[in-house]
């Protein structure tokens, strides 16, 4: 797969470099060339990595209770690539301290790191994968992210929130934040220390859109890489329900495995949690955390999400409800009004001879209406009238205009007066001043 290049490369003063003796080490294992001798003579050379290595091999999570005496013992018991990774562990745990990156959460990263590592290392177990390797790029995959706030240290008061997303959130936060992510600086990084390609792939691609186009084994272990995150922030992130949803389809989704196997397979993360973190001198905290407990508390969250969930739709089942119920109300009150209005117009009536009318209203009520009717002295008085407007207020004129013209206009025939007549009347009490 092809490295992407970004705009701007880190300078070697931009970052810190790993330390000496350890990447030695590292560097020496790449070398075909390399004699279990001269490889124990680089690790001899520093007392205080001798120590170290000799004391993380001979603990009881590399499982050989303390058989291991010597250096030598070790390359040749371990071999060089079981060497070589705990040597760069070793050598990127050491390579900023506490009070170089002063707000950073280190310890908080580094037990996340760690989580990530034992998480890569019990689905190697399940999927015949490397174990050893899987836990040290497991352990190391997300160092670009530290190096981002390495590089951006104005940053450092965002860690503390970022620390709590999950992997596809976090990943979003960083191009916002940074302009770029943790595995595509990391990408950048291990080319430029020349680690070996079987670590380098899953280190810088564990959040490639796709694996194809790699080798079997290289998408294999970043498929790893990426599980083993999501599986991660079920311990890590604030969010814990939902990471555990979706680490489970991740998990399914990449590797095939079951739900079943994956809560086997995080019960034995949890056991091995806090022996990898006294290996590897990572502190893990005082308090033990129980898969059952992180089962019960997402469980629960979940059950109040859903309870929640119920609760928002018997309120909007009863808003509905009591919407049907109201617009069932108002229907039948102006079907009501309907028939009031309607009384107001005038009936057929044959001894008037040809004349007749008929309303059709827009709406249920309405501002139009007509009158007609025999004065004493003869004549057919017509009104045919349009209330500006529609609805309930048109209407409410509409029968105060026809009842005024009806009363007013068999004792008043002349046309002006009583137009005037109506007209002082509707003024002097104006039904839209009530609104």
């Amino acid at each position: 797969m092809a490295h992407h290049a970004l705009e701007a490369t880190p300078r070697p003063i931009d970052l810190p470099h790993p330390p000496g003796e350890a990447f030695a080490v590292v560097r020496a294992c790449a070398d075909s060339r390399i004699t279990a001798r001269k490889l124990a003579d680089i690790i001899q050379h520093d007392p205080v990595l001798s120590a170290e290595m000799l004391r993380i091999v001979n603990s009881p999570f590399f499982g050989f209770g303390g058989r291991i005496k010597s250096v030598p013992h070790a390359v040749s018991l371990l071999g060089q690539r079981s060497l070589r990774n705990i040597a760069l562990c070793v050598a990127l745990r050491d390579m900023v301290r506490r009070d170089s990156l002063g707000g950073f959460p280190l310890e908080a990263f580094w037990q996340a790191s760690l989580w990530r590592a034992v998480c890569a290392r019990v689905l190697a177990e399940e999927t015949g994968f490397p174990e050893d390797e899987a836990f040290t790029f497991g352990l190391l995959q997300d160092f670009g992210y530290l190096m981002l706030f390495w590089l951006h240290r104005e940053r450092i008061p965002d860690a503390e929130r970022l620390r709590e997303l999950d992997p596809a959130h976090r990943l979003d936060e960083e191009r916002v934040l940074f302009g770029e992510t943790h595995d595509q600086l990391a990408r950048r990084l291990v080319a430029a220390w020349g680690l070996p390609e079987e670590l380098a792939l899953p280190i810088g691609h564990h959040h490639a859109p796709t694996f194809e186009g790699l080798e079997a084994l290289q998408a294999q272990a970043c498929r790893i890489a990426l599980c083993a995150d999501w599986m991660a922030a079920v311990f890590t992130t604030a969010e814990r329900h939902a990471a555990l949803a979706r680490a489970r389809a991740v998990v399914e989704e990449h590797l095939g495995l079951t739900r079943e196997v994956f809560d086997r397979r995080m019960e034995a993360a949890v056991a091995g949690y806090r022996e990898a973190g006294r290996a590897m001198s990572i502190p893990t905290g005082a308090a033990r955390v129980s898969w059952d407990e992180v089962l019960r508390e997402a469980n629960l969250l979940l059950a109040e999400d859903n309870l929640s969930f119920q609760e928002q739709t018997w309120r909007l089942e009863q808003a509905l409800s009591e919407r049907d119920r109201m617009a069932e109300e108002l229907h039948r009150e102006l079907s009501l009004a309907r028939e009031v209005q309607c009384s107001l117009l005038p009936e057929r009536d044959d001894t008037l001879g040809m004349v007749a009318g008929c309303n059709v209203s827009a709406r249920q009520v309405s501002g139009d209406f007509y009158d007609y009717f025999l004065t004493h002295d003869g004549q057919i008085q017509f009104a045919i009238a349009d209330v500006s407007g529609k609805g309930m207020n048109a209407a409410l004129l509409m029968a105060k205009t026809s009842s005024l013209f009806h009363c007013l206009g068999k004792a008043i025939t002349n046309p002006a007066l009583l137009a005037g007549m109506l007209n002082r009347e509707l003024v002097e009490k104006n039904i839209g001043a009530c609104s």
